[in-house]
């Protein structure tokens, strides 16, 4: 099976490791499943909607993982919540357009520490 991953830092960062941590943490968890990685740090609902191309030009994946939100409520963005809400609707649209519904996959951010986050919270 392969998957396609995209979003944030969170889904991109590579730690100390060569590529991104989650999929290396995936390939221990299942040998077989190979993982396509198009997130990218910083990224928002916006950046996802100017990159969507990217997305659904995967052919080979079976499913696909979406985590983002981290950055577009950040208060040193403009990303008002309503066009946060307005994003995630026009990016189900797009994706449905490649992946059936049940196999798009939304992941919510965890929450923050908001005495380290200086600009972001959990509200």
């Amino acid at each position: 099976m392969k998957i396609h991953v995209t979003g944030d830092s969170l889904m991109a960062r590579h730690e100390t490791a060569k590529q991104p941590m989650v999929n290396l943490i995936l390939h221990q968890k299942d040998p077989l499943l190979r993982v396509q990685n198009s997130a990218i740090s910083g990224n928002t609902t916006r950046d996802l909607l100017v990159r969507y191309k990217d997305i659904i030009l995967d052919k080979d994946s079976d499913y696909l993982f979406v985590l983002v939100g981290t950055n577009d409520l950040a208060s040193d963005r403009d990303i008002s919540p309503e066009e946060f809400e307005k994003n995630l609707k026009t990016l189900i649209d797009i994706f449905e357009t490649r992946y059936s519904h049940q196999r798009i996959h939304f992941l919510l951010p965890p929450p923050v520490d908001e005495a380290k986050q200086l600009k972001r919270t959990n509200e």
